[in-house]
């Protein structure tokens, strides 16, 4: 079984920064334009679900057909959604 790490709190920090710092011009889109850009994110995902299923099963150990079925498939629904 693999032992999980704990990011360093400093990593945390600037991960939470960063994100905060995303919002603001996020927010400040159209949300037609925010639905456009998450369906072009759907597309890029179903172009590249083949490589993107390869990594994720090699990353979490799971196997392919379950990644193909519910980890990548999930991403994109719900996205589109």
């Amino acid at each position: 079984m693999q032992k999980s790490r704990k990011a360093p709190a400093a990593d945390v920090d600037r991960a939470v920064q960063a994100a905060r710092a995303a919002l603001k011009p996020w927010n400040a889109i159209r949300a037609a334009e925010r639905g456009r850009i998450l369906m072009k994110l759907c597309d890029l995902l179903r172009e590249n679900q083949e490589e993107l299923t390869a990594l994720e099963s090699f990353d979490g150990g799971k196997p392919i057909a379950a990644v193909q079925r519910q980890d990548v498939r999930a991403a994109i629904d719900t996205l589109a959604y």
